[in-house]
């Protein structure tokens, strides 16, 4: 670790803490946090304070300075209470005029849509362009700032043209001492630091995928102590380093920094208060996970083993494991700290027990395939879901599996997951009908086998059967003039009076409506969702108009329904890799209420 009180580059993923911190910042949500900020100010580069979409529009506490080619120079105002603050911001640009289009907002719950939705419009006009074969670049220098107090900077740009290669460094200048708390993007290839490549990035650097981005990755700094004169400069330029995927491009264009939050916060010694359990005891190859609470801004942490030294990569709050092995039998503690002070929690003694018992089966259950082209769906497959990870040698023998009622061996097996299989029957399941399966020759990580001890084996299961609602409801209103979900919630059809309902089989409007005759329409689909697998499962969408998906986690209750993702523009070119919702979990077998509009 380096000297924490020197101009520093400590890479931090705040994908929890920036949400928990601009929470406490915006305190009229009625969120308070231990933390004390004095002001939180936010600009806009061309704000937008007259036409929302879709919740995205610029706040009247936010300013509005142009930050690209024109400059633009002006005191910031406290977010906190309309009021101006005797800070200025300045910004420039250098070398030849960049000035394009239209960027794009973020994907929804992405960091970046946690920062600046609903405060600052992501998606301005004349989204500011730098280009390194030219040697330009933006800035914008804060000054006016107490040298004595200790600031929080974030920003972030999203073009949203998938340029791959179209790459953005920012560099903060003039400061005295920073600490990196960029924050990666819900997937995408994140903030790169000299952590990563200190070949192509130096301290106080970060660079991001401004040509894309909409995975909301945002650069910032915490415990920034500006200059002696109260000034402190971030500057945006075209990078052309190393990347995940080799180097960015040096002949094409790069977007700056155009929307960013400054705040003034009083900084506090760290305090520990939750201490980690003192004893934990796992099985081998199972997870477990030690947690340690701290109060204090910042808060950094590093968990320890003893004898061992710091445990690479366990810099959260929370260290987890999800395969003990017999080595991590020990005692740890958690270091939590930040550049004022450092403590020490008690020791946590883990003890990891070898595993002796054969794998067992959580769940079975029958899973239908849909022929595409019939639509007629067979139930020729057996869902196993095994309460351990397994080895793939045995696994797939159908030899190993015998199903009862006159059925027997499967035709294959297929491992879909580690824990995980799919029995592929040759002769299909009668409806509604009690079964179970018996499996032998399934061997865990160390071994053992299922024979030897395994839990619920055999397990029954009941299959599935038809019935006149099978499918998902899909439900047509019409008269709608807008293109916006809200035009929809509004109608005075909507949601019991539907002009036009019919049972689907797949997710998919073009199913009921094949092609664009029918106009001015809302529609809802509403159905139940089977995930095959347990996991963290991703959802896709695309709609022609604005469109928005919801799932509940916990269930088949349609009250409980938690937004996924949306849609927020017209999508034309039918790309169903660009609106993607954040990581939900998902039992196998189990059923999840789903909703679109």
């Amino acid at each position: 670790m380096k000297n924490v009180n020197m101009n520093t580059s400590v890479q931090k993923h705040w994908s929890l803490g920036i949400g928990l911190l601009i929470a406490s910042l915006a305190s009229p949500l009625g969120v308070s946090l231990a933390q004390t900020t004095n002001w939180v100010a936010y600009n806009d580069h061309a704000p937008n304070y007259t036409t929302p979409v879709n919740g995205w529009f610029t706040h009247p506490r936010a300013t509005g300075y142009d930050m690209g080619e024109g400059g633009g120079t002006g005191n910031l105002t406290n977010f906190l209470n309309g009021q101006q603050l005797p800070v200025v911001i300045t910004s420039m640009h250098i070398g030849s005029a960049h000035a394009f289009g239209l960027a794009v907002e973020p994907n929804n719950n992405t960091p970046a849509a946690q920062i600046f939705k609903g405060i600052v419009d992501v998606a301005n006009t004349g989204i500011i362009g730098t280009q390194f074969s030219q040697n330009d670049y933006a800035t914008f220098t804060f000054s006016g700032l107490d040298p004595n107090k200790h600031y929080i900077f974030r920003g972030t740009g999203v073009r949203g043209g998938g340029y791959a290669l179209r790459w953005t460094v920012a560099t903060i200048i003039g400061a005295r001492t920073w600490v990196d708390a960029h924050i990666n993007g819900n997937g995408g290839p994140g903030v790169l630091t000299s952590n990563t490549y200190p070949a192509s990035l130096g301290a106080g650097q970060a660079a991001w995928n401004g040509g894309d981005n909409l995975q909301g990755a945002v650069v910032g700094w915490d415990f920034i102590s500006p200059a002696l004169d109260g000034t402190f400069t971030i500057q945006s330029s075209n990078y052309v380093g190393q990347i995940p995927s080799g180097t960015a491009a040096n002949n094409t264009y790069s977007y700056a920094i155009d929307a960013m939050l400054l705040a003034e916060v009083e900084v506090a010694a760290p305090v520990i208060t939750q201490q980690p359990t003192g004893q934990t005891t796992v099985e081998q190859n199972r997870p477990f996970s030690l947690t340690v609470g701290g109060s204090g801004t910042p808060l950094f942490y590093q968990w320890y083993k003893q004898g061992a030294g710091a445990v690479p990569g366990a810099t959260f709050a929370t260290y987890s494991v999800s395969q003990a092995s017999l080595s991590q039998s020990g005692d740890y503690y958690a270091v939590v700290y930040n550049p004022l002070d450092r403590k020490t929690s008690t020791v946590a003694h883990v003890t990891v027990n070898a595993d002796v018992t054969g794998p067992g089966i959580a769940t079975a259950f029958s899973y239908p395939t849909v022929d595409f082209t019939t639509q007629v769906a067979s139930l020729n497959q057996v869902i196993i879901e095994f309460n351990e990870i397994i080895q793939s040698t045995g696994a797939t023998d159908p030899n190993h599996y015998v199903i009862s009622g006159g059925i027997g061996n499967p035709a294959s097996v297929i491992l879909t997951n580690s824990s995980t299989v799919a029995l592929i029957l040759s002769t299909p399941l009668a409806e509604d009908t009690a079964y179970s399966v018996s499996v032998s020759g399934v061997v865990d990580l160390v071994g053992n086998n299922i024979s030897n001890g395994g839990t619920n084996n055999p397990a029954p299961f009941r299959s599935w059967m038809r019935g006149p609602g099978n499918g998902l409801l899909f439900e047509v209103f019409d008269g709608i003039s807008g293109s916006d979900v809200v035009d929809l919630l509004n109608s005075p059809l909507y949601p019991n009076n539907a002009t036009f309902r019919t049972n689907l089989w797949i997710m998919d409007s073009r199913a009921a409506l094949p092609d664009d005759t029918r106009e001015n329409y809302g529609s809802r689909f509403r159905g139940v969702f089977i995930p095959p697998v347990s996991g963290d499962w991703l959802f896709y969408l695309r709609g022609i108009d604005i469109s928005r998906l919801f799932i509940n986690p916990n269930g088949l209750d349609a009250s409980g329904k938690q937004y996924l993702c949306e849609e927020a523009h017209a999508d034309t070119d039918g790309n169903w890799g660009r609106i993607v919702s954040n990581p939900v979990h998902l039992r196998a077998g189990q059923g999840y209420y789903i909703e679109a509009l």
